[in-house]
């Protein structure tokens, strides 16, 4: 599977350009904060309509492992290393 955006950075341009409506899309942050994955608000949908949804939504994007924090800083504009 090819993932359409695979940075925070292209998902961000995304957002911004109105590919992608602010109003119907999100990003889904699971508690660890190190998998992000990109969601679409589903209302009245059947749970198989859902799962179609989720599948799609991940061919958008996905983030699974590694901590996101530095390239977060990045898009807010701030200076940042590992330390």
């Amino acid at each position: 599977m090819t993932i359409k955006y695979t940075t925070l950075t292209q998902l961000a341009e995304a957002f911004k350009s109105g590919e992608l409506d602010k109003r119907e899309y999100f990003l889904l942050i699971d508690k660890g904060g190190n998998s992000l994955y990109l969601r679409r608000y589903s209302g009245e949908l059947t749970d198989d309509e859902i799962d179609k949804e989720h599948e799609r939504c991940e061919q958008l994007f996905r983030r699974e492992y590694g901590n996101p924090v530095q390239e977060l800083l990045t898009l807010a504009g701030i200076n940042s290393e590992h330390c």
